[in-house]
């Protein structure tokens, strides 16, 4: 793996910590998600139980774009 520098925007090196997670989910998963209600695709949404996906600001984030959390 490579490193990540302090002004490297790529979000595919180094490691991921909280904050890192909820920028990826904010930059790169919200914008696929659809519609749970209105049964849109890509509207479900699996996390485990690692610390960094049971943020309160992950959880928001996601479940503003309608989608749903499992």
């Amino acid at each position: 793996m490579r490193e990540r520098g302090r002004e490297d925007q790529d979000l595919t090196r180094g490691t991921v910590d909280g904050p890192r997670f909820l920028q990826w989910v904010e930059n790169v998963l919200c914008p696929t998600l659809g519609n749970y209600i209105a049964g849109e695709p890509r509207s479900v949404v699996f996390l485990d139980n690692c610390s960094t996906h049971m943020s309160d600001a992950v959880q928001l984030a996601i479940e503003a774009t309608g989608a749903i959390i499992i």
